[in-house]
């Protein structure tokens, strides 16, 4: 009923993982009569390599995730997995209510205008807010008040996910996709339907493989920009922030065009996977008709078009390691390659999420 995802290391710090699951419970279970099971990591529930279908299920069955969401969490790859897998099948099915963000302590890194997707997302989000609750202690009235209203909430969106999951229709789900709201999609229109899920899709990913290509050249460029400016040796205070001030210009420019494209990429991945979740639905329904398999096929040749993406996270790698010299000189340094580390992470994102569409196919 709910899937708990956290930074460990969070956890060993604070130790709210164990208060916080055993006063949910408490409640959801004095209000509702229920008892819910929390899962807490991919190995409490044997996901294995099949977590992001695990997660697909966990949708339909009006399962809530419960991101606790820190800035170190946002620097982890396999939270930051769980989360955009969730929040993307979430979409396709329209039970955005079943997630319900968590920040036990408030940063300046959560907010709306933020370039990091899921730190924004959580900013737009009824997150709830522990921090006092936790300074308080954890047998603190603040802390039970928070977790009363943590079990209104879950119970609250349990309840309305499962009532549109009852009436969701395959209709809705193409209607979700393609974003064609009140469009009546009849059986004799399934191929229509098709073909306008294949269109967008096909749009998506040459989107995707668009900015991949401008990706290189932007590394290419920053790469050579950062191996010839060789610091200066034994320079005076006024050497070093000429040098530093040198540096930062070079690198921005781009810096920035890697966060752009690296930004556009995920978002074009993300309504792939939205057009992918219809396609699927479609082929679902069409499995066992000479439909079906021409679905699968054409899904299977536009994911064939992005395997070399992986080639470009490589290459991301390998900047980013020589970049970390540069960054620990000096301020603009840093604030120059900022760009360049939340396009990575936007490219980062976008390798994740693909990585899970070979179950569609």
């Amino acid at each position: 009923m709910a899937f708990l995802s956290y930074s460990r290391g969070d956890d060993e710090q604070f130790r709210f993982v164990d208060p916080l699951i055993n006063g949910l419970k408490a409640f959801v279970h004095i209000k509702s009569g229920r008892t819910i099971d929390i899962f807490v990591d991919r190995e409490s529930i044997g996901w294995g390599e099949d977590w992001q279908q695990a997660i697909s299920r966990s949708v339909d069955a009006a399962t809530v995730f419960l991101p606790i969401v820190t800035a170190n969490y946002l620097r982890r790859p396999h939270c930051r997995e769980e989360f955009l897998d969730f929040i993307a099948k979430a979409q396709v099915m329209g039970v955005t209510e079943l997630l319900l963000p968590i920040v036990p302590f408030s940063s300046a890194v959560i907010s709306v205008d933020s370039q990091d997707e899921i730190a924004a997302h959580t900013a737009k989000t009824q997150y709830h807010l522990l921090e006092s609750a936790i300074l308080k202690g954890y047998h603190s009235p603040e802390w039970m008040t928070e977790m009363s209203g943590l079990a209104d909430d879950l119970l609250t969106a349990v309840a309305q996910a499962e009532v549109r999951l009852a009436s969701a229709t395959k209709t809705d789900i193409e209607e979700t996709a393609l974003g064609l709201a009140g469009r009546e999609v009849s059986a004799a229109e399934d191929g229509q339907a098709f073909v306008e899920l294949t269109s967008a899709l096909n749009q998506n990913i040459e989107a995707m493989a668009e900015h991949a290509t401008r990706v290189g050249p932007h590394f290419e460029d920053l790469a050579e920009a950062a191996n010839s400016l060789a610091a200066p040796s034994n320079p005076t205070p006024a050497q070093a922030q000429m040098w530093a001030t040198n540096v930062a210009r070079q690198l921005t420019g781009p810096s920035k065009s890697i966060e752009a494209d690296g930004i556009a990429m995920y978002k074009a991945a993300m309504e792939a996977t939205r057009n992918l979740e219809a396609l699927r639905t479609l082929a679902q329904e069409y499995a066992d008709t000479e439909f079906g398999p021409g679905i699968s096929e054409g899904v299977g040749g536009l994911l064939d078009q992005l395997e070399n993406l992986t080639e470009v996270e490589s290459s991301m790698n390998e900047l980013l390691t020589s970049m970390r010299q540069l960054e620990a000189f000096s301020m603009p340094v840093r604030k120059a390659v900022a760009p360049l580390r939340r396009g990575v992470t936007a490219v980062r994102d976008t390798i994740r999420l693909t990585a899970g569409w070979d179950s569609l196919r």
